[in-house]
């Protein structure tokens, strides 16, 4: 998540380079995470590791 971040911050602004970091990380994670426990109320996979990344890659670029 960091190295993706700090690959970004040349072209982009530091607290979008760290954001699009951390979505990216935690894309994977919730993939990752949600085959091995189906997501609950009939959300698809792919949809949670979306909303997953979509949280923690604002929650991160907010604070950067």
């Amino acid at each position: 998540m960091i190295s993706i971040g700090f690959v970004l911050k040349r072209w982009l602004p530091f607290h979008f380079a760290m954001g699009i970091g951390r979505f990216a990380a935690w894309f994977v994670v919730g993939l990752v995470y949600a085959r091995r426990s189906p997501p609950r109320f009939g959300l698809p996979v792919w949809a949670a590791a979306l909303l997953t990344g979509t949280a923690s890659g604002v929650c991160l670029g907010v604070l950067y």
